[in-house]
């Protein structure tokens, strides 16, 4: 049976990369959240925001889609 060391230590290393870069991603969720949470805003007035900017138009729906 063979061997592959090469593959062995490539698979660590993409694992490692996908480990570091899954974390990264965590650590910016949470600051941006906290970001979020610190500056007075919520889900309620984010729904008044785009509702009052007439971003959505509700009688297209889903028909309007291509």
């Amino acid at each position: 049976m063979n061997r592959n060391d090469g593959v062995g230590v490539l698979m660590l290393l993409i694992a490692t990369i996908f480990s570091i870069l899954a974390g990264f991603c965590s650590f910016l969720l949470f600051k941006v959240h906290r970001y979020y949470r610190s500056s007075g805003a919520s889900l309620h007035k984010a729904k008044l925001e785009m509702a009052n900017a007439g971003v959505f138009e509700r009688s297209g729906g889903f028909g309007a889609m291509p």
